[in-house]
């Protein structure tokens, strides 16, 4: 129907106008699609062959001519729109569009599926994760991405909670208490199942005898028994990551 219209179009200003040129471009979209598409608040409108244009409430936002969106969704309270665009080459990113009287705040990428939002002007440090064509935020308590550790089926965000100065060995060190969120990958939800989304743990980290570290997850009223410095006796239900 499009190119029908297109050609009709042509055919009239040719016939009105027989002295002047006219270039029209001519696409085509899939038999059966719309010609935008609403999600919440946002349409999408084809543009070219594979670009878009992005509006929200029917307010232009921005141009993707080379670029097809797949998503969007509102950040810091509507003063800003992830999109999550898809290039020619198939490779998905998002892309963070601002206000134009809110230039504050930067987008960067994380590890994996997950990205990272912050405002520190504004106070404001948030996590989001791609998942096929939609964009979610995790848990409000997961506020950076600067600490990640991944394996195939989980992802563990950190950040320091407390630290104080400890004497071991007649040497002053410091420890660092480190609040803890587990989130399963490539399944829908906010964090990892039976209720619990973030953790304290007794004992943060564990060495496995490569001198790399590793997060370790002791279940809610287990206790790790470590009245053998050398050798700690994990309670069931412990993970390694």
């Amino acid at each position: 129907m499009t190119v029908r219209i297109h050609l009709v179009l042509a055919i009239f200003l040719t016939l009105l106008l027989p002295g002047i040129s006219w270039g029209l471009e001519v696409f085509t979209r899939p038999l059966g699609q719309s010609a935008h598409l609403e999600m919440g608040n946002f349409q999408i409108y084809p543009i070219n062959h594979f670009g878009n244009a992005l509006y929200l409430k029917q307010t232009l936002l921005k141009h993707f001519p080379e670029q097809s969106v797949r998503a969007a969704l509102n950040i810091r309270d509507d003063r800003g729109v992830l999109a999550l665009v898809e290039e020619q080459d198939g490779m998905r990113k998002l892309e963070l569009i601002r206000s134009a009287d809110d230039q504050e705040g930067r987008l960067r990428k994380g590890r994996g599926e997950f990205y990272e939002f912050a405002d520190y002007k504004a106070g404001v440090q948030q996590v989001f994760r791609v998942q096929a064509d939609h964009i979610e935020l995790l848990s409000p308590g997961v506020r950076t991405a600067s600490g990640l550790t991944l394996n195939d089926t989980h992802a563990v965000f950190y950040h320091i909670s407390e630290s104080q100065e400890v004497e071991i060995a007649g040497q002053a060190k410091r420890r660092y208490t480190f609040r803890l969120h587990l989130v399963k990958r490539n399944v829908p939800g906010k964090v990892l199942g039976g209720n619990v989304g973030s953790f304290q743990p007794r004992y943060k980290l564990w060495s496995d005898g490569s001198d790399k570290w590793r997060f370790v997850y002791v279940p809610e009223c287990a206790l790790i028994d470590n009245s053998d410095e050398d050798s700690w006796v994990l309670p069931e239900g412990t993970r390694l990551f």
